[in-house]
């Protein structure tokens, strides 16, 4: 029987009242120590590797264009003289440009695009441009990190997949990022970096596959419970009961492909009551619910063990916005209640793909 932790293990609540964030000790400002790569942030940033911005922030969320991240990984892979020296040991005095029409040898870029090109790390765009000011895909940060980190790999007729398949033997796509062509953020650079220098193996990753970027399980089978959370016991009317039924049954389907045919849903029949108390109320906004109320209470009634709670409401929330919990590790929702889910497709869509990509729910 699998071992269930309730602050531990992550648990999908799709509900959630108002934002959780608790700042605790963090180099930076606005760097929650419950955001994903909380970690691997402070790691680049004890290493030199990056060093944030000068107001004290990391903004992790912003996405980074190729300058900068062919900074970083120069930053993660060579010494100080090295990148010091590049411009007067590789260009002659009169080159106003470094290897690429678009820039400059007056950038701020310049000596580590010079180390990245004299070492074969970055080659540029067909017209001969860099383009250091566009936002940098994950296929072409995938191209520099493997070329910067010297992996072996084959070449193949799609450009790409060698570096996306070696990233992924490796375990260091983070399960944030879903496509071969979104632009990467802050955070997942740091986390990809992490990964590599401090050879971290145990988290849950992506791995390359045709039709695109697939979770890699180390489980294979999960239990979820559906909770409905009513203010009184006539409000868990048979429509509404309907409805969670059906996004229950259909859930199966949506997370096998969403998992790409690795792991099962086992969703039973488990739909559950749990009527609303006064400690559910979450301090912060009394319109709200604390979820992490609802977690407590549902296992003190019930001895069944699940991986996830699939939580919904029979009344609406003022606060819609998601967030992380405090006391339970990685809770996140959209904070709807069960009247708003007209569209079973649309829950399945949701519940199938996007919410996986916030949640360690790979631990054994």
């Amino acid at each position: 029987m699998k071992k269930i932790f309730i602050f531990v293990l992550a648990i999908v609540i799709v509900l959630v009242s108002g934002s959780f964030f608790v700042y605790a000790s963090s180099s930076f400002s606005d760097l929650s120590t419950t955001y994903d790569n909380y970690d691997a942030i402070e790691y680049v940033k004890a290493n030199e590797i990056v060093s944030g911005y000068p107001d004290g922030t990391f903004q992790p969320d912003n996405t980074i264009n190729r300058a900068e991240f062919t900074k970083i990984i120069i930053n993660a892979t060579y010494d100080e003289e090295a990148i010091e020296n590049c411009l007067s040991e590789n260009l002659q005095s009169d080159w106003t440009y470094v290897f690429f029409p678009d820039v400059s040898r007056d950038e701020w870029y310049a000596k580590y695009i010079c180390v990245a090109k004299m070492n074969n790390i970055v080659g540029g765009y067909q017209d001969g441009t860099f383009q250091p000011e566009q936002e940098i895909s994950f296929v072409e940060a995938a191209k520099v990190i493997v070329n910067a980190f010297d992996y072996n790999t084959v070449s193949d007729t799609v450009w790409y997949k060698p570096f996306v398949e070696v990233l992924g033997e490796e375990s260091v796509i983070p399960i944030t990022i879903s496509a071969f062509d979104e632009s990467i953020t802050r955070g997942e650079m740091a986390e990809m970096i992490y990964r590599i220098k401090a050879d971290i193996k145990d988290k849950p990753y992506m791995i390359y596959h045709s039709d695109g970027l697939a979770l890699q399980c180390t489980k294979s089978d999960f239990k979820m419970a559906f909770v409905l959370v009513v203010e009184d016991e006539s409000d868990a009317t048979e429509s509404r009961l309907d409805t969670l039924y059906a996004i229950k049954d259909s859930f199966d389907d949506a997370f096998y492909e969403a998992t790409d045919h690795l792991a099962t849903m086992d969703t039973s029949d488990d739909v559950f009551i749990l009527k609303k108390t006064d400690a559910m109320d979450d301090d912060l906004n009394p319109e709200s619910i604390n979820p992490t109320e609802i977690l407590k209470e549902f296992y003190s009634l019930y001895e069944d063990e699940y991986d996830f709670l699939s939580i919904y409401t029979t009344f609406e929330n003022s606060s819609m916005s998601q967030g992380h919990g405090s006391d339970s590790n990685n809770i996140q929702g959209i904070g709807k209640s069960i009247s708003s889910y007209s569209s079973v497709e649309g829950v399945n869509r949701y519940m199938g793909r996007n919410f996986m990509k916030h949640i360690d729910m790979y631990q054994n």
